[in-house]
């Protein structure tokens, strides 16, 4: 396996965070960014774990794993909206979008 990043997203507001990571399709719930964040790290490196595991072409598979095209289209449409109301929506919704860097 080779090192690359993989394109993750959080968005919520206290108490109520979301977060995503479109191409290994993992989420994760926490009360706030942080923790999302947290989790959602946590969550790929244990996967990246458990993917190691598996034979090379099972392995090339959970690797290419990429969340629903609607998830992908619904988190575009966020970060389009995000851009043009200064990252803060109805409500007091944030929204994050960033890459991570993934042992895989």
């Amino acid at each position: 396996m080779t090192a690359r990043s993989v394109l993750c997203a959080a968005y919520g507001r206290e108490g109520d965070w979301e977060a995503i990571c479109l191409d290994l399709d993992i989420a994760v719930q926490g009360v706030s960014y942080e923790e999302v964040r947290r989790a959602l790290d946590h969550a790929i490196a244990t996967y990246i774990e458990d993917v190691r595991k598996e034979r090379p072409e099972v392995q090339d598979k959970l690797l290419h794993r990429k969340a629903p095209l609607l998830a992908r289209l619904r988190i575009a449409f966020m970060l389009m909206a995000a851009s043009v109301f200064h990252q803060q929506g109805q409500g007091g919704r944030h929204f994050e979008a960033h890459r991570l860097p993934c042992p895989a």
